[in-house]
């Protein structure tokens, strides 16, 4: 249940899990909260992407473009973070253990940069469906359309807030008496089973130590089936699920 980095060729996890990876592995020592890294951005891959400051992420040196930020969705030639570790000399990323361009790296990078041409925030999401972001039904809680799932659910995995037939759900089966968790893994989200044997106690949820449980952000939406065995001899057992952003 251990978050892995994930090589740049790997297709089985998105271009911006791989790319954040990368990041992780290159800038991380350096750029955190508190760490020695200029700019205030932080690279860790634990870090979800809309708080890490990177998106449009102010800079220390904007190199003379107010233009530029750490990175610019879909705008490469503003997105510092490859031009740094594209560039040779005084204003190489990282700064030391290198002398040569790490082309694959670059090119990861650059994909994911144009990749975010659709991102949204959660209030970029609220704006969009629902005009402002202190509208009360666009609250994170709140569920408008009434089909059980609240709009940061909604926001998560794409689907319509004002829809009630538009929604994600979770279903619970047996095969040969062994609980089976079925959903949709939406692309690049992260999906945990969590479970627990007693509803009145919420500290009782763990999440599920079974294959298939590993966090993993996909490129594309793919059905998946994952199987408990260790639910063997219990009188009961609940499931959940926590879908959090890279």
């Amino acid at each position: 249940t251990l978050r892995a980095l994930a090589h740049p060729t790997n297709a089985m996890y998105s271009v911006e899990y791989r790319a954040r990876s990368y990041i992780h592995a290159n800038c991380a020592n350096c750029h955190f909260p508190g760490g020695p890294g200029l700019g205030g951005w932080d690279a860790r891959i634990e870090t979800a992407l809309s708080q890490t400051d990177m998106i449009n992420g102010i800079l220390a040196n904007n190199q003379g473009n107010p233009d530029n930020r750490v990175i610019v969705p879909d705008d490469v030639t503003h997105s510092m973070i490859h031009t740094r570790i594209a560039s040779m000399g005084a204003d190489r990323m990282p700064p030391v253990g290198s002398s040569v361009r790490d082309e694959e790296g670059i090119a990861l990078v650059v994909a994911w940069v144009n990749d975010l041409a659709g991102y949204q925030t959660f209030a970029d999401w609220q704006i969009v469906h629902f005009g402002s972001t202190n509208n009360p039904n666009a609250q994170p809680g709140e569920d408008p359309d009434g089909d059980g799932a609240d709009n940061i659910t909604e926001y998560l995995t794409g689907t319509d807030p004002n829809d009630p037939d538009d929604v994600w759900t979770m279903d619970l089966v047996m095969q040969d008496d062994v609980p089976t968790i079925e959903f949709p893994r939406v692309a690049n989200r992260g999906f945990e089973i969590q479970a627990s044997t007693n509803l009145l106690d919420a500290s009782g949820w763990r999440p599920l130590n079974v294959p298939g449980n590993q966090p993993i952000f996909g490129p594309t939406t793919q059905p998946v089936a994952i199987e408990d065995p260790t639910a063997t001899n219990l009188l009961q057992r609940y499931y959940r699920i926590r879908i959090y952003e890279p």
